[in-house]
């Protein structure tokens, strides 16, 4: 089964209408109601083997494991107020913890989110599990309007590209890290855009790009977008990587997970960040051809 499948059979079998529950399973945070404001939760595991590159330091998985959640409550339109950590592992040194309470303490002074507990357990491999809670007086969803803009912040590829150089020349890390060092800047430590805030009343719709623009799109269900557009997206040196591997830039954007740019969409001019195409009536177009997807797609067999 693939992740959508199994996240469709769960909304199947779990879903029941609450009146304090506005939304449950499907979007980047479930929303309750409060009083005078609207909760959010959301959850992001990460396993040793899938999510977590051996390069990493202690501190910087922690810092991407926070990373992660905020970047859901922001997409949702919410402030972070609290963030829980759940460990895994079969054995640890007092050295390895120290290391990542520093990231987790680094992270929790950025996003001003206060970490407030937790879990651990034994486990055969190491597993994080982040829970992060928020506060919004308006949520924002997975949507948008025909004719809004379609932005997206920030860059995309260089989580893909410093990836790519991981996998396939492992014993060259330092080489290309000092040639290429923004781009596993954004892989070791990459920043939730709590900036994107202070905007907030200008989305109809946002979502983070955790598993890929190619894919997160899909969410706002009819659309166009323009691959000259996308390319603005595209830094130099993911460019000058791309020219020096032979790989397509265009590709490389759209299937670049763990980014945590936004996609949002507006009526209006969104500052700080790069319009890419449109809500339409109906049907998914890269330019004038039909768009099948791109990303990371978790698959279970």
């Amino acid at each position: 089964m693939e992740e959508n499948e199994i996240i469709e059979l769960a909304k199947t079998i779990l879903s029941k209408n609450f009146d304090f529950l506005v939304k449950g399973i499907g979007d980047d945070a479930a929303v309750i109601r409060l009083e005078d404001n609207y909760l959010l939760l959301t959850s992001d595991m990460m396993v040793k083997e899938t999510h977590i590159p051996s390069i990493l330091s202690p501190s910087e998985i922690a810092f991407r494991v926070f990373t992660a959640n905020v970047s859901d409550i922001v997409a949702m339109g919410g402030k972070p107020i609290s963030f829980l950590i759940s460990l895994g592992f079969k054995k640890v040194s007092r050295e390895f913890l120290e290391n990542f309470y520093l990231g987790l303490r680094e992270a929790s002074n950025l996003y001003n989110c206060p970490v407030v507990g937790g879990d651990t357990v034994r486990a055969e491999t190491l597993i994080l599990s982040g829970f992060c809670l928020g506060l919004t007086e308006k949520p924002i969803y997975r949507e948008g309007r025909v004719g809004d803009k379609i932005y997206v912040t920030g860059n995309l590829g260089r989580v893909f590209s410093s990836l790519y150089i991981y996998y396939n020349f492992k014993d060259k890390i330092e080489e290309f890290e000092e040639s290429y060092p923004e781009m596993f800047k954004k892989l070791r430590k990459p920043v939730a855009r709590v900036d994107m805030l202070k905007d907030k009343e200008l989305f109809t719709g946002a979502t983070d790009i955790s598993d890929g623009l190619g894919r997160e799109i899909n969410y706002f269900k009819n659309f166009q977008i323009y691959s000259e557009k996308i390319f603005k997206l595209i830094p130099k040196d993911v460019l000058d990587f791309c020219e020096e591997f032979n790989l397509n830039p265009l590709e490389v954007a759209l299937n670049s997970g763990e980014e945590f740019e936004l996609i949002i969409t507006s009526k209006y001019k969104i500052k700080k960040a790069v319009e890419i195409g449109e809500i339409i009536e109906r049907g998914r177009y890269l330019d004038d051809k039909p768009f099948k997807g791109r990303g990371y797609i978790h698959k279970f067999y």
